[in-house]
């Protein structure tokens, strides 16, 4: 399986990344999960050139290359339609929403070395839907499954749905040693400001770049990376797919999107008649509202 925006790029660093090896996704299991597509398409699944996550409810993250054209200019908001609420890009038409703003990174040089591959995206209205939150400290993630999301190629043809792929978090000293041998990358492509992430026959791909790379954290996903680049052919063994870090861009997020409030972790018991609810306590919240429903059978 492999995942890919319609963007082409002339340079050795390849920098759009599709999944391959995954699965499809349970419909609605990541409601932060959005489309980036071109709106002067006719449906979505034509225009679907990059992916991104609701870390707001009117902000989301992508790959700075995402927001560029193939001549490397700064693509503009009405260029820019996001869709959410949506797995299905052929039968559904989602929640759409126009860009209202991009801003990328001051320092990414699209003609560069895939360095600070980030940008963000305002959204012309508040959109209902669960945020992801992001791992903002600087905490050892090598070894540790993730699970990256996007929509892409599957046996030859682009799949309808959304498609994941979980794969182990690789040391970027691993991941360079690695591209070093392979020689065709330069000498030492992967900076502290990516992560590596990989398992033979999986990785991403050319294609559905800007996409999340997730962690578990407790019973919560955690953004940990945005899908950036790769080897060329991917999925090639002993190569593994990069991603921007998010940890290490907390400063360059924080000046622009609003803190968001984490969902708490929570756990439900049944004894009985009775029944126990239990939360984690959330920091900066003054107090909570329990909802439920008593259903006669």
């Amino acid at each position: 399986m492999i995942l890919l925006t319609g963007i082409a790029y002339a340079e050795s660093l390849p920098k759009g990344r599709r999944i391959v090896g995954g699965y499809e996704s349970v419909p609605y299991s990541y409601p932060w999960m959005a489309a980036i597509v071109d709106p002067g398409f006719r449906t979505t699944y034509n225009g679907l050139f990059c992916g991104a996550s609701l870390i707001h409810s009117r902000w989301l993250v992508t790959a700075a290359h995402c927001v560029k054209d193939d001549s490397g200019r700064n693509l503009k908001p009405g260029q820019i339609e996001a869709v959410l609420n949506i797995n299905n890009l052929k039968t559904e038409s989602g929640d759409k929403v126009m860009a209202k703003r991009i801003i990328i990174h001051p320092q990414y040089d699209y003609w560069g070395n895939n360095d600070y591959d980030i940008a963000l995206i305002e959204l012309e209205r508040d959109m209902p839907y669960q945020t992801l939150g992001w791992i903002s400290d600087d905490r050892d993630l090598v070894g540790k499954d993730s699970l990256v999301l996007g929509w892409g190629y599957t046996n030859r043809r682009d799949p309808e749905t959304l498609m994941e792929v979980s794969m182990p978090v690789i040391s970027n000293a691993i991941c360079n040693a690695d591209y070093n041998m392979d020689g065709s990358y330069g000498k030492n492509p992967v900076s502290d400001l990516m992560i590596c992430a990989g398992a033979d026959g999986k990785d991403s791909c050319s294609g559905d770049s800007g996409g999340p790379l997730m962690i578990k954290d407790g019973n919560n996903w955690k953004l940990a990376g945005i899908v950036s680049w790769g080897s060329d052919p991917c999925a090639e063994k002993g190569l593994y797919g990069v991603y921007t870090k998010v940890s290490a861009f907390a400063e360059f997020i924080n000046s622009y999107v609003p803190a968001v409030l984490e969902s708490p972790e929570t756990s439900l018991a049944v004894s009985g008649t009775r029944v126990t609810y239990s939360w984690t306590p959330v920091p900066q919240a003054e107090g909570y509202l329990l909802s439920y429903a008593h259903i006669l059978t």
